[in-house]
C-alpha cells in the first residue's frame, strides 16, 4: 500500500472493519457460536469494494502484478 491509500478515510475504515468483522467470526467460531458465518460473510463483503477502491486509488488493476 501506499500513503494515498492509508491516508483515505473509507479505505482505512474498510480495512479496518473487514479485520475486525474477521476477528469476531474467529472468536465465535472458537466457543461454536452459530453467528460466525455471518460475519465471515459480513468481511468478505466489506473487504472485496475496499480492496477495489484501494487498486484504483495506486492505479493498479487486482491481480495486475509487479
Amino acid at each position: 500500500m501506499n500513503w494515498r491509500v492509508i491516508r483515505d478515510k473509507p479505505s482505512a475504515l474498510g480495512f479496518l472493519g473487514g479485520i475486525l468483522s474477521g476477528g469476531i467470526a474467529v472468536m465465535l467460531a472458537a466457543v461454536d457460536h452459530s453467528m460466525w458465518l455471518v460475519f465471515l460473510v459480513l468481511s468478505q463483503i466489506i473487504l472485496v469494494p475496499t480492496v477495489g477502491r484501494a487498486a484504483r486509488l495506486t492505479h493498479e488493476t487486482p491481480g495486475g502484478g509487479q
